[in-house]
């Protein structure tokens, strides 16, 4: 969700969503924005080595829950086609 952000505004949640806790801490999330960056990069071989040397980190932070739909062993977003084993959420 990093990479690719849904273009509709983030709606009100309804009072009874069922919701996952978010486990992954906003710091946590920021130690990420390197290795996204590296892995938008077209010349990975020209721009790795200056990697090390970059400071990168986020303007704004929001959280934003994203619905998915329940099918089967699948939680899915059909708009961003994109989906996870509702297994994943138990570790």
């Amino acid at each position: 969700m990093t990479l690719f952000q849904p273009t509709e505004k983030p709606e009100a949640v309804p009072p009874n969503a069922l919701l996952h806790p978010v486990t992954f801490s906003e710091e946590s999330a920021v130690a990420t924005l390197k290795i996204n960056l590296a892995h938008l990069l077209t010349k990975k071989k020209d721009y790795f080595p200056s990697l090390r040397e970059i400071t990168i980190g986020p303007a704004e932070s929001t959280l934003v829950f994203i619905p998915f739909t329940s099918t089967g062993r699948e939680l899915v977003h059909p708009k961003l086609g994109i989906g996870l084993q509702k297994q994943t959420l138990s570790l």
